[in-house]
């Protein structure tokens, strides 16, 4: 597995990934087409993005250090537990570190919380979900 910097024309196949990945958690097919918008990797607004790749997409992570935040963080089902997400999770904490951030956060899917709290994240609050707001996620971060 490598990591590399996607390319702008692998948008589309870096979105459907995340789909996909977000689909393993169980969600039914009307609420995954209502976070399709959100969902959606957008290549002129990445901030710092990577990818894991062998002879296909693995994962996708993407921070913004201009505001702190993880933005993105999706393995492909067919790689889930495969140490993909470490690797990406790792990247992204380093690159972070490299940029002397004092901190990350980000809004964490309830089934990828116990992921996070692993590697040191901490829940400090909740924020509705853009998708169904009567459905508040965490709102997690990490401090260097």
């Amino acid at each position: 597995m490598r990591l590399r910097a996607p390319e702008p024309h692998e948008a589309p196949a870096l979105t459907e990934m995340v789909m996909r990945s977000k689909a393993s958690w169980g969600y039914d097919a009307a609420f995954m087409e209502a976070c399709r918008d959100v969902l959606t990797v957008h290549a002129d607004a990445w901030g710092l993005p990577q990818l894991a790749e062998e002879d296909q997409i693995l994962g996708y992570v993407e921070i913004h250090p201009d505001e702190l935040k993880l933005n993105h963080l999706f393995i492909a089902p067919e790689a889930q537990g495969k140490g993909v997400g470490s690797r990406l999770l790792s990247w992204a904490m380093d690159t972070a570190r490299a940029e002397a951030l004092p901190y990350l956060t980000l809004v964490a899917d309830p089934n990828a919380e116990p992921f996070y709290a692993r590697y040191g994240w901490e829940i400090v609050g909740t924020t509705p979900s853009e998708v169904a707001k009567d459905r508040p996620l965490s709102v997690m971060k990490f401090t260097f």
